[in-house]
């Protein structure tokens, strides 16, 4: 907790009593001060404090109402081991100028301990200490008090829900009787300025929370739309507009429905959104968007919902990762195998093994059917040597340069000694091994050293046994086994 600036302005308290106090009332009306008091210092609190002046104005107050000679206050500091004391005189006693920031200001640090100190036993108590006479009955022995002439103290904890910020206090320099009902008005302004405290801490709690939530967000690969129950967009982060087109400002609570989905799947989307308000875990699904040149991407949802602090549904925070590429790429193998069992049927003597379903190539090799996109990522690939499919234990990860349905290229430190490997796509526990084809080897500059790009094409599918062996052999067509 970071200790206030000694430049802090001059706390005059008097002076703003007297802006609300009519020139017919004499100071001796104590409830009328003590009231006033309270209404000054509650519309301070009112708009954002400063809460180091707000703290030192709220124990000047009391002093000034109760007619003491000084004010203080104690602020734990940000590890919660020591206390950072200030005393100051308030001029009643007509020898000091009430001038907070200047030489009346004296400031001694000390460690957090309730037997040391009148404010750190406060503190621990939780409750006023009144001591009438410090040198006759003092709870505690306060070195740092007795050195500084105080004879009398009253000393009010600040005390939030689970934590405390400090205390402040009215002292004098002469022995005097604190009675109950100036005990009852430092409580009252006590627990105002506890409250302000509080509340201000929960605000900046929330604002950081807030900028953290939106850093999280904007770094996500994911897209994330953030809906209202209605369906009603509050927020997409910047994946989510760069998958659809759509800036934030372009989509700021219009409907999810008319806007992005296709009204073919308007419905189950409404379903789905309406499980994931009253699950406990996220709900999945599926669904196409429209991005804002009309194309359809599509995109497998985690739908869960955000509750207020009433129990209702708050929001619901919907992440996508779009599919669309991995979706065309399982077409083409499904139309690609539909092909290659119609030649099965054709000639039943074409060798099928069960773990390899090779894929027809074009008599001059890959042609790049489908347009190639940048692959900047790792992905995991192992060499088939001998027929034998290798083990899944045995991938390692390289570089990848680009992707497309027919093939992908990845980066090499040296020559590859094999023509063929297996490839595994996408996340465990949905992972596709596919057969690739080396089809060229190219020399590229890759981060300042001199590399190879092997560029392959998809042969065919590789699958694993679902009992874990890998010792079962595949077989390769004679075009799928040479470079």
């Amino acid at each position: 907790m970071a200790a206030p600036s000694k430049t802090i302005e001059p706390l005059a308290s008097s002076a703003r009593m007297a802006e609300i106090e009519p020139p017919a009332l004499t100071a001796a009306d104590s409830s009328y001060r003590r009231q006033a008091a309270l209404v000054a210092l509650g519309r301070r609190a009112v708009a954002p404090p400063n809460v180091a002046l707000l703290v030192h104005d709220a124990a000047a107050l009391i002093a000034e109402t109760l007619g003491a000679d000084r004010y203080g206050a104690a602020e734990l500091d940000f590890a919660g081991t020591g206390l950072i004391l200030r005393l100051a005189a308030t001029g009643n006693d007509g020898s000091a100028s009430n001038d907070f920031g200047g030489e009346n200001l004296i400031e001694h640090r000390a460690e957090f301990d309730q037997q040391e100190s009148l404010a750190g036993y406060a503190i621990k108590t939780a409750h006023v200490v009144a001591v009438p006479d410090l040198a006759a009955n003092a709870p505690v022995a306060d070195r740092f008090l007795s050195q500084q002439g105080i004879r009398a103290a009253l000393v009010v904890p600040l005390q939030m829900v689970d934590q405390a910020y400090g205390a402040i206090g009215a002292f004098s320099n002469r022995p005097r009787e604190f009675t109950p009902e100036d005990m009852l008005f430092a409580e009252a302004i006590a627990h105002l300025v506890s409250t302000t405290l509080g509340r201000d801490r929960a605000q900046r709690a929330l604002a950081d929370e807030r900028r953290f939530n939106q850093t999280v967000l904007a770094t996500l690969d994911a897209m994330v739309l953030i809906l209202n129950p209605e369906g009603q967009i509050i927020s997409v982060n910047g994946a989510g507009e760069r998958t659809i087109g759509f800036a934030l400002a372009e989509l700021a609570e219009r409907s999810v429905w008319n806007t992005l989905f296709v009204s073919d799947e308007v419905s189950m989307m409404q379903a789905a959104i309406n499980r994931a308000s009253q699950a406990t875990q996220p709900v999945e699904c599926e669904s196409f968007v429209l991005t804002k040149v009309g194309e359809r991407r599509r995109v497998r949802w985690n739908l869960a919902a955000t509750y207020g602090g009433s129990g209702e549904v708050e929001s619901i925070v919907s992440s996508g990762i779009d599919i669309t590429d991995q979706r065309i790429a399982e077409e083409r193998l499904d139309r690609l195998e539909a092909v290659m069992r119609q030649s099965v049927d054709a000639d039943p003597s074409t060798p099928t093994p069960a773990q390899f379903r090779p894929m027809p190539a074009g008599p001059h090799g890959e042609r790049r059917r489908g347009p190639r996109r940048a692959f900047n990522y790792l992905q995991r690939i192992a060499p088939v040597v001998d027929g034998k499919l290798p083990d899944r234990s045995g991938f390692q990860v390289v570089p990848c340069r680009d992707i497309s349905s027919g093939g992908f290229s990845f980066i090499s430190a040296r020559p590859v000694g094999h023509s063929s490997f297996v490839v595994a796509l996408g996340t465990a526990p949905v992972v596709i091994y596919l057969i690739a084809r080396v089809a060229h080897v190219t020399s590229v500059q890759h981060e300042g050293n001199m590399c190879y790009l092997i560029g392959c094409e998809y042969v065919g599918r590789a699958d694993y046994p679902s009992n874990g062996q890998t010792q079962a052999r595949v077989a390769l067509t004679s075009d799928a086994s040479k470079p």
